[in-house]
């Protein structure tokens, strides 16, 4: 049969046994040779393959084409139960050597498979060879073997959230005026220390996204972050424009019941903001809906829709915006500098010029 994946599956979920086996002929070395990279047993492998086309016998009227291609969805099936099938044998063999099990997985390919899937295997194969054995190896861990963050730094013997990034840091070169970061929570903390150790914030201008420089990774951060310039819709400061008792209050009342957590007193960053307004946005959303429960969802995100709010004690970091067309919020940013290891504010962007046409439209 030289019937498409869909309208295999579309037999199948009919009862059509000429299309389930055509489908099964189709995927058999694929599904088997991914089981076999992950099981590394012939007879385990063929257990698992045995069960993937029954599963997929069984589902396939619940395949939705909208969700992704049928040969992504035949293959997570199949490496979920090979790790299912791994831990119920308390299987914890090490993975395979990084090129050994590239080689694997992108040869089992049928000899007749279109040149897409020629040229997918190719860019896969440049891109794994590319990278350092390493990090080879941890695609590895997460995509194959499924395991989890802590599973991954326990097997690796790396600290959790302080994976090293000089590898990557190490070949930046050339003459450019600066770097740009984008890189949140202990990332953040992680590049700022490495990238000051390999004299790069020396060499070059240090920017990028807030979160890097967030007031919760300042102590951990030290002196290295300093004179990194940033972006963010908040910073825990009382100068203008954030010098108003709307956000005296809030900024007092936060650090209050940040000490409570932390005795060190970390200083509200832009998650605490957020939070605080989010949860009055839906405060002001529940009341002008008359929300009263999930009967009321559609009311209440209607009141939601073009909903603008005007700096005060319950929007204390501003004016915002939230917009109908992509439920998009627009509110003023604050470009920064970390001085003394503190926020200064360098420039204000007003809420006007943080407008961008919708990609998407929900109403």
């Amino acid at each position: 049969m030289n019937l498409s994946d869909d309208s295999l599956l579309a037999g199948m979920a009919m009862g059509d046994a000429a299309a389930a086996a055509a489908f099964v002929s189709r995927y058999q070395p694929r599904v088997y040779g991914l089981a076999l990279t992950i099981v590394r047993s012939n007879t385990v492998a063929e257990e698992v393959a045995q069960e993937v086309f029954l599963r997929i016998w069984r589902s396939a009227t619940a395949y939705d084409a909208r969700r992704g291609q049928v040969g992504t969805w035949v293959l997570t099936i199949t490496r979920n139960l090979a790790i299912d099938a791994l831990r119920l044998r308390g299987n914890h063999e090490q993975p395979l050597d990084p090129q050994a099990l590239t080689e694997t997985l992108l040869s089992r390919e049928e000899r007749e498979s279109r040149s897409t899937h020629i040229e997918d295997k190719e860019h896969l194969r440049s891109a794994l060879h590319a990278l350092p054995p390493e990090q080879v190896r941890l695609i590895v861990l997460f995509v194959v073997y499924g395991l989890t963050a802590q599973e991954t730094a326990d097997l690796e013997g790396i600290p959790l959230g302080t994976a090293d990034m000089t590898p990557f840091l190490s070949k930046i070169t050339g003459t450019f005026d600066g770097l740009f970061g984008i890189f949140f929570g202990k990332d953040g903390v992680t590049i700022g220390n490495q990238a000051f150790d390999l004299g790069l914030t020396k060499k070059y201008k240090w920017a990028g996204d807030g979160a890097i420089a967030e007031a919760t990774n300042l102590p951990a951060l030290g002196n290295k972050i300093e004179g990194f310039v940033g972006i963010n819709r908040y910073v825990p400061v009382l100068d203008a424009p954030l010098n108003t008792p709307h956000h005296k209050k809030f900024y007092e009342d936060a650090v209050a019941r940040l000490k409570q957590i932390d005795p060190s007193g970390p200083l509200p960053d832009r998650y605490v903001q957020a939070n605080f307004e989010a949860m009055n946005f839906l405060k002001l959303g529940i009341q002008k809906s008359g929300f009263q429960g999930r009967q009321d969802t559609a009311k209440l995100i209607a009141a939601l829709e073009g909903l603008e709010v005007k700096e005060g004690d319950d929007f204390p970091q501003g004016d915002k915006t939230l917009r109908k067309e992509d439920h998009q919020a627009f509110l003023r940013e604050f470009i920064f500098e970390i001085r003394g290891g503190k926020h200064r504010v360098v420039e204000v962007v007003p809420k006007e010029k943080t407008v961008f046409p919708p990609a998407c439209k929900f109403a």
